[in-house]
């Protein structure tokens, strides 16, 4: 057999040189653009990592609780700004106040992580407002602010009140207003002072940012008010404190003001004021001042279309959409009640499991026995009662019944929508409505108050809105006359039971106490002497026998459990306990803040039988909390717990 030859061509040498020199320069074209994207990914990473290192600084705007910005990092905590970016994770002197670590490190072996760039270089950060990496050939800064003082010298300013809405005149040197801030050196200190005759004090040019307790004490009839100022870079802080007293100087009588709010933006003696505010004016001086500013309550921009000052302090609320306060979310047809001392709301009319659909509440009288008077937008139903916008009626929460007590069909000259309405000792009705209404010889406007006298028939203009508003535009969506009154779950006394045992459930550890119940039965706080505390991101609670009513009289109106507790770091939760029939009732879930505060949930009723309490059932009750804090290294502290009986 033949076998032919095949000749292949091989490649010359010139064209592998020119394969060669091809890959080369595909290589490097590659070998730039990697370089390239990996520049661009540690400059990212760089910033990204940077941003980080600003909010472990000053903190977060965007975490808010209770409708205030609850994280100031290291400044808020410490008072000062960091030496160095290692006070970030480690306590640079053994401070009490250093609340860290405010960032964590990514890698165990790499104990330095976020103290380098992303080239691997050390951050420049000498105690400063900037940060600079250096890593990628030419700088890169962050800036955490115009300069030191804005963060670490800032104004606390306000004014102090008494229940009536008076300044104090000549009882001003009898009141000191004291406010506690870090000292920027790891403890904490204090500064007072007595307000002027017009009840304005100020705190100046001293202050770091970061929520700041201000307390005032009226000497003269022992009366003690308190909140929390919540300090910002510049723009500091601005608080009223009222007082459950009168001043010393008299005061003036309730009809001489009333409180409203809007459906939108308005001005009333001077003062504007949006829909999501409620202002005291003091019509006989044509003089008003924001009494709640909606936008540091609310999560969002709402209008609140119904309201009611109780005889606590607190405020009834109900909103025209979904709204919510801190960790509550609530609707239309809901009214919450709000605590501007400690910033918690609480629901205390579910319309859901009220009305026999979707409604929106927009008018509100509290009673003093706990009934409810309200109006809504449009034609509702309670439990077999059908009403109108146009009628007022008397929700009775213990029998869940309602009774139309103003028939607006027989009181309107047309078909109308009441949007307001408070009620006078006299028993007369002050309303407002959505549009110009007639009642017998008196036509008003949106804008007006009008005063129904039930037993003669006749109606007179109580407030006419053209001249103090400045325009017939406005409308009045919500109105309380003169002080707080009634009082939601309130009744005419209370009492208060405090623990004297360990009830059916111990879980929580104690501290600085022999037993749990010890920790929490003091009447006046120790504060973080005495506490029980849960070390994990899960509940656990504590049930509390309680001492047995020292007065028996009367029917109970309402049952409140106190509960003063904080967190440790950022994150903690709380919720009231009940335990009545073997069985634990829990109050709302409420946020905690990183500074005692109280915090508390009504039942109406006996959550076991669903009717009015007794008092054996008082007798029988157990009390207790449930609380949570971060994990095991950052608990939550209970150090106080109490029950209010209102009967």
């Amino acid at each position: 057999m033949k076998y032919s030859r095949v000749k292949y061509k091989g490649f010359t040498l010139i064209e592998v040189v020119l394969i060669i020199v091809i890959i080369g320069i595909v290589g490097s074209i590659a070998l730039r653009s990697l370089q390239s994207s990996t520049e661009q990914i540690r400059e990212t990473a760089t910033r990204e990592e940077m941003e980080l290192l600003e909010k472990a600084i000053i903190g977060e705007k965007g975490l808010v609780e209770s409708g205030i910005r609850s994280n100031y990092g290291y400044v808020g905590d410490v008072g000062s700004l960091p030496p160095d970016l290692d006070a970030l994770v480690a306590n640079p002197g053994g401070y009490s106040t250093w609340k860290g670590p405010y960032i964590n490190n990514d890698f165990i072996e790499a104990i330095d992580d976020y103290k380098k760039d992303g080239w691997g270089t050390l951050y420049t950060y000498t105690g400063g407002v900037t940060i600079t990496s250096t890593g990628g050939g030419s700088s890169i800064s962050k800036q955490i602010a115009r300069n030191s003082s804005d963060l670490t010298s800032n104004t606390v300013w306000g004014y102090t009140f008494d229940k009536q809405g008076n300044q104090p005149g000549d009882s001003s040197s009898s009141i000191i207003v004291t406010l506690f801030y870090p000292d920027g050196s790891g403890s904490m200190t204090s500064s007072s002072l007595s307000p002027n005759s017009a009840g304005r004090f100020s705190f100046d040019n001293s202050i770091p940012i970061g929520n700041h307790l201000v307390r005032a004490v009226y000497s003269s009839a022992n009366d003690t008010t308190a909140m929390y100022a919540s300090v910002t870079p510049i723009g500091g802080a601005y608080v009223d404190l009222l007082f459950t007293v009168d001043f010393a100087s008299g005061s003036e009588p309730d009809s001489s003001f009333f409180y409203i709010s809007t459906a939108g933006s308005a001005t009333l003696g001077g003062t504007t004021f949006q829909d999501e505010d409620i202002v005291k004016y003091f019509y006989a001086l044509d003089d008003a001042i924001i009494f709640l500013d909606g936008s540091s309550i609310f999560s969002g921009d709402e209008d609140i279309d119904a309201m009611h000052i109780l005889a606590n302090g607190n405020i009834a609320i109900s909103t025209t959409e979904a709204a919510q306060i801190g960790a509550l979310s609530f609707i239309d047809e809901d009214i919450v009640e709000y605590n501007p001392s400690s910033g918690l709301a609480s629901l205390i009319f579910d319309g859901g499991a009220i009305f026999s659909g979707n409604e929106d509440v927009d008018a509100i009288y509290i009673y003093d026995n706990g009934h409810i008077l309200l109006s809504t937008t449009g034609s509702a139903t309670i439990n077999g009662t059908s009403f109108d916008e146009e009628d007022l009626v008397d929700y009775d929460p213990v029998a869940n019944t309602a009774t139309i007590v103003f028939d607006g069909s027989a009181i309107f000259s047309n078909s109308a929508d009441i949007n307001a309405v408070h009620i006078l000792d006299s028993d007369n009705y002050i309303i407002s409505t959505t549009s110009s209404e007639t009642i017998g010889a008196l036509s008003f406007d949106d804008e007006d108050l009008a005063e129904y006298d039930p037993s003669s028939g006749i109606a007179t203009m109580f407030f006419d809105g053209d001249v103090p508003f400045g325009t017939s535009t406005e409308d009045i969506d919500a109105v309380h006359v003169g002080d707080g009154s009634g009082a939601l779950g309130g009744g005419s006394s209370s009492q208060i039971l405090r623990p004297d045992g360990n009830g059916s459930q111990i879980n929580l550890t104690n501290s600085g106490c022999g037993s749990n119940y010890q920790c929490v039965d003091e009447s006046s706080s120790d504060d973080d002497a005495t506490i029980v505390i849960r070390a994990s991101s899960s509940y656990s609670y504590d049930l509390y026998s309680l001492e047995n009513p020292a007065d028996t009289s009367g029917s109970v109106v309402s049952v409140t459990v106190y509960c003063r507790a904080k967190r440790t770091k950022n994150q903690g939760s709380i919720m009231p306990e009940t335990y009545i029939g073997s069985t634990k009732y829990s109050g709302a879930e409420q946020s905690l803040t990183d500074s005692y505060a109280d915090y508390s949930h009504t039942w109406v009723v006996n959550p076991n039988s669903s009717v009015a309490w007794t008092w054996q059932d008082v007798i029988n009750l157990e009390a207790g909390v449930s609380i949570k804090g971060q994990n095991s290294n950052f608990p939550a502290y209970c150090t106080q717990v109490w029950v209010e009986i209102a009967h």
